[in-house]
């Protein structure tokens, strides 16, 4: 039951933000990740990661550079399933911040979801 909510919050919440995202299930642990670009060669990420009973998810946000790997920011922090999408929120304007004091603006969906795929080869 909580496992259904946990992921219809999410893909609400990444449906109504237009960001694109995979999941990877494994193990019995729930992993989203919703990845934004920015036109001066940032990556900024959200992942969330959820186990058991879905009730404290852990969610990670990083600004990086794909090409290198090299992380530039990144904070973390455990939310709880009935203020997700209060954390997602404010996961989304640190990333927001970042991206104005890169002075940058976000790239289209496409080139999003080409990193995307890169990024799920590379997993598999």
């Amino acid at each position: 039951m909580f496992q259904n909510t946990f992921i219809r919050i999410i893909r609400a919440w990444q449906q109504r933000n237009k960001l694109v995202a995979f999941f990877i299930r494994s193990h019995g642990k729930h992993t989203e990740t919703s990845i934004l670009l920015d036109n001066t060669g940032s990556a900024y990420q959200i992942v969330v990661h959820a186990s058991g009973l879905y009730f404290s998810p852990q969610i990670t946000i990083s600004e990086y550079l794909p090409d290198t790997k090299r992380t530039l920011h990144q904070k973390s922090f455990v939310s709880w399933l009935f203020r997700l999408r209060t954390d997602l929120e404010r996961a989304l304007i640190q990333i927001h911040q970042w991206m104005d004091e890169n002075n940058s603006e976000r790239l289209s969906q496409e080139e999003e979801m080409n990193l995307i795929k890169k990024m799920y080869k590379n997993i598999n």
